[in-house]
């Protein structure tokens, strides 16, 4: 990242969105691209949030880009967007303030799990350890809410916590991972800026992060574009979980995961438009 920071928005300059639970690294992808992104110091977004102002400030970050006609870059593909979340919510005001399909390009970045890099600026260096301290707060009670809701994950499937690949620390926002390890799934629950999300991958493949409804929605769907299981709470992704869990066992495992790989590309290849509708059909 720059020593400018990316919350100034040049004319023209292309702007990152995305959900953050999905692409943690989103800060260096944006660098490598030279676009821009809405990234505050912690202790802003800490007093943003006391102050519940954190979607005002979110909001100016989108007008401006608006005004200066950016382009915005999607890491996350709209139909992986959770209804009502942050990042739904910034892709539902920027269509209602009539931004149009084509000010939307998807991308596809690839994702690694080497170390990331971050150069981080004058103010967040100088707050650094209170980042520090923040966020180990907030990953330890990120893990006595996993301990408290999906305890059997441990006491059945052999599940162990495992150290957080790929992710920098401390996280963007206020948010915190846990990951946790099974003999043949790995599950990446994160919480942040009022979001849940998580994403799950094989332990065959364990880099190939996907968001749990969406390898649900291509494991019972064969064609088109069915609808989601949702969850908000913990508890939800337990009943989830203790429901599907023998099938995504089977659908992740060596000889089926292409497949699911090859129907998760095509959903999230539809256009834009398509992709957001599906998101926002009744069921």
């Amino acid at each position: 990242m720059s020593n400018q920071s990316h919350n100034f928005i040049e004319s023209g300059a292309s702007v990152i969105l995305g959900s953050y639970d999905q692409v943690p690294n989103y800060a260096e992808i944006a660098a490598s691209l030279g676009a821009n992104i809405f990234d505050p110091p912690q202790r802003l977004w800490k007093f943003l949030t006391a102050s519940s102002e954190t979607w005002t400030a979110t909001q100016t970050f989108l007008d401006t880009a608006i005004r200066r006609n950016s382009l915005f870059c999607l890491l996350t593909p709209p139909l992986a967007a959770l209804r009502g979340g942050s990042y739904w919510t910034e892709l539902d005001y920027l269509i209602s303030r009539g931004t149009t399909s084509d000010r939307f390009q998807l991308i596809r970045f690839p994702l690694s799990n080497q170390t990331q890099r971050q150069t981080l600026s004058p103010l967040r260096s100088l707050l650094g350890w209170d980042n520090r301290r923040l966020a180990r707060k907030r990953h330890e009670q990120l893990i006595q809410e996993v301990n408290e809701n999906l305890q059997f994950l441990f006491t059945e499937y052999g599940g162990k916590i495992i150290a957080n690949e790929a992710i920098p620390f401390p996280p963007a926002f206020d948010y915190a991972f846990v990951t946790i390890a099974t003999q043949e799934l790995r599950f990446r629950i994160a919480q942040g800026r009022g979001d849940l999300g998580v994403c799950i991958a094989p332990q065959h493949s364990p880099d190939d992060w996907q968001e749990l409804s969406m390898v649900l929605m291509a494991m019972n769907t064969p064609e088109g574009v069915g609808s989601r299981p949702a969850y908000v709470f913990l508890r939800d992704v337990a009943q989830l979980l203790r429901m599907q869990i023998k099938l995504l066992r089977e659908a992740l495992s060596e000889n089926r995961w292409i497949a699911i790989s090859a129907r998760l590309t095509r959903l999230y290849c539809l256009p834009f438009k398509e992709q957001w509708e599906a998101v926002n059909r009744k069921t």
